[in-house]
């Protein structure tokens, strides 16, 4: 008898509160609104980095652009070291002979 009074007052319990955490049309155009004005400035941000990045490239001179690209491909290789895959050399072992 305690457990069916248990069960309905979880039953009632779950009713009540389930519309507490729904949203109304409104708050999810908001939310649907601000994640667009978010996204186009982080593009926006990216953007005018690169610009600044290729300026930056650009004021050097040919000797320093030469070194500047030189770093870069040895910064690109090291990060391709380190972000290799660990499983991928697990599976790409050659069988061991019996």
């Amino acid at each position: 008898m305690k457990l069916k009074k248990l069960i309905i007052a979880l039953q009632c319990l779950l009713i009540v509160t389930i519309p507490l955490y729904s949203q109304t049309g409104q708050a999810r155009k908001a939310i649907k609104k601000q994640e667009k004005v978010e996204k186009s400035l982080k593009k926006d941000f990216e953007k005018s980095r690169k610009k600044a990045l290729k300026h930056r490239y650009e004021i050097q001179t040919p000797e320093v652009q030469e070194r500047m690209k030189n770093s870069r491909k040895k910064v690109d290789q090291y990060h391709k070291q380190k972000n290799k895959k660990a499983f991928k050399d697990i599976f790409n072992r050659k069988k061991r002979k019996k």
